[in-house]
């Protein structure tokens, strides 16, 4: 599998950094989109080739997508009761991002997209499953719930012209993160009550 290329996006983050190192030691080449190098040297010790690049802007995401067979999108930034990031960085990331992740993936014929997404969009008064209802919007939804809405919608629409999309929705993610002194540690992402 050493010839397949897989992209990681948000490659320094929590999800990000062990798909990366989950699919080093399955085999593949790995390529990671990260915005800088500061915090890069595990990254960079696992063996993954960096790619620097904003995953709003479609230029930066095309460059990165070049001859990848697979994209794992994990970039995004959080929300919930405890997040502080202004209303745009919610849109430009969880949505822009998602959108030029896919149109890249799309003219590069790339041959699956898996993007991770939030139980914050899908209606949880009943068992979760792929045919759970997403949340009708409202006046009052939170600037992370429209922008997550959105990308989950901009890729049914590239799934419904027969592009291999998936979204996974995680319940909760405890994995090893990776520190800036290049070691492994347990950690939970952030508890959160999930934004309506």
């Amino acid at each position: 599998m050493a010839e397949d290329i897989l992209l990681v996006t948000g490659a320094t983050g929590l999800v990000g950094s062990n798909v990366c190192r989950l699919a080093i030691e399955a085999g593949y080449h790995v390529r990671g989109l990260v915005r800088g190098t500061a915090d890069c040297e595990p990254l960079l010790d696992l063996g993954v080739e960096l790619v620097t690049g904003d995953i709003s802007d479609l230029g930066a995401v095309t460059r990165a997508v070049d001859s990848v067979r697979g994209i794992i999108h994990a970039a995004a930034v959080l929300g919930g009761t405890w997040a502080s990031a202004p209303p745009g960085e919610y849109h430009a990331t969880n949505y822009l991002g998602t959108s030029a992740v896919l149109a890249a993936a799309r003219q590069a014929g790339v041959e699956r997209t898996v993007c991770l997404s939030t139980i914050a969009i899908f209606d949880r008064s009943r068992t979760l499953t792929e045919d759970a209802r997403v949340l009708p919007i409202r006046a009052g939804d939170s600037p992370y719930l429209r922008a997550k809405r959105s990308a989950f919608y901009q890729g049914m629409l590239h799934a419904s012209l027969g592009q291999d999309v998936m979204f996974v929705v995680p319940g909760c993610v405890y994995v090893p993160a990776c520190s800036s002194n290049g070691h492994w540690t347990r950690r939970r992402s952030p508890a959160r009550s999930a934004p309506r």
